[in-house]
């Protein structure tokens, strides 16, 4: 017997698959500057994911993610296929409720701008390292986005330490 879970997973994947094959695309918000200015301004890459690389980049004395897929994803199987597709989905998701005010998203990287059919997401830098030992106030803090993600229906399922 399949799970709910499974069954829900089947039906989103039917659903990007359709998106995908219907040539529509889906943008969060308006670039605030052209495409090729965004890669003049990489100051450092960071190519260790397995399905986008993520470049710190700088414009105007303030740091930005500029994040895009990768031409050949190194995860091969249907969630690989259709990461980047489901990540511009939550993350517009994300900042519609923004705009209605829902509490609990203050910790989440702001999108600035991301476009799936060009593979690319803007986002507000955010300095930090690799987390070494979870102590309280960092399990507080995961589990209370992990809180107010799952209410109001974000649901992350990555959670590994590349993504804290």
């Amino acid at each position: 017997m399949e799970s709910f879970i499974s069954k829900k997973s089947e039906s989103r994947n039917a659903f990007y698959l359709d998106f995908i094959r219907s040539n529509k695309n889906i943008i969060i918000d308006e670039l605030p500057y052209c495409k090729e200015f965004l890669f003049k301004n990489i100051e450092k890459e960071f190519n260790n994911g397995l399905t986008s690389i993520i470049y710190k980049i700088k414009i105007e004395n303030k740091f930005f993610a500029l994040k895009r897929v990768r031409e050949n994803i190194k995860v091969d199987n249907i969630n690989g296929k259709l990461f980047f597709l489901n990540e511009i989905f939550v993350r517009n998701k994300i900042e519609n409720l923004r705009k209605e005010n829902i509490k609990g998203l203050e910790y989440l990287v702001k999108t600035i701008f991301a476009d799936f059919r060009d593979g690319i997401i803007l986002s507000e830098w955010i300095e930090g390292e690799e987390i070494k030992f979870f102590d309280q106030e960092i399990l507080e803090n995961i589990f209370y986005n992990l809180y107010h993600m799952e209410i109001n229906g974000i649901f992350e399922y990555d959670l590994c330490l590349g993504n804290f």
